[in-house]
């Protein structure tokens, strides 16, 4: 699924690049952080995954600059996001353990949420439907409360959710999505980082 490129999307994009050259020019390492996170998250919307990555990266490198948890764990989810897409399962593992650290150390209901839904897309991909859809419950009860995903990460959940119903059933399904809902969200991270299918 690609999202619709609006007249809103190119004056983001415009916007956010334009902010990139100023922060550059200028030295501001957290608009420039800020600003190249936002242009991955806009190519990750576009399905350019591979630009999505590299701006990413560069973001990552100026948030640890500044020391900040919250911010470089988005930043990482979007890295392993792209991976994921590529086809680089053995990155986006790597990319989402680090994440989740990084949400742990923020201690954010948003992160935990954004980590997690990459957390569950990745047990999907890779043959773990019950882990997915423990995951998909543990975000989702996150997200209801405190944050809404992004669009990317949204139009994802939902391909997800659909693909988790059809392989395991309405009732299965349901059963293992309240069964993630039930843990806290550093046990539903650490669940997702296990290798069992759990």
């Amino acid at each position: 699924m690609v999202l619709a490129v609006g007249e809103d999307d190119v004056a983001y994009e415009a916007a956010a690049r334009e902010a990139v050259e100023l922060a550059r020019t200028s030295g501001d390492t957290l608009t420039l952080a800020a600003s190249l996170s936002n242009l991955s998250d806009a190519a990750l919307r576009q399905r350019r995954f591979a630009e999505a990555q590299g701006l990413a990266e560069e973001s990552l490198a100026a948030f640890q600059r500044l020391g900040d948890p919250f911010d470089t764990a988005g930043v990482l989810a979007n890295l392993a996001a792209a991976a994921l897409e590529l086809g680089d399962v053995v990155g986006a593992r790597a990319w989402l353990a680090a994440a989740a650290a990084a949400a742990k150390e923020s201690r954010s209901n948003e992160r935990y949420a954004w980590v997690l839904d990459g957390l569950a897309a990745l047990a999907h991909g890779s043959g773990a439907p019950e882990r997915a859809a423990r995951l998909t419950g543990a975000g989702a009860l996150l997200a209801e409360h405190d944050i809404a995903l992004g669009l990317f990460e949204q139009a994802r959940r939902a391909r997800t959710v659909a693909e988790l119903r059809t392989i395991l059933g309405g009732a299965r399904f349901d059963r293992a999505y309240e069964e993630g809902a039930a843990l806290t969200p550093v046990e539903a991270l650490d669940l997702g980082l296990s290798r069992s299918e759990g």
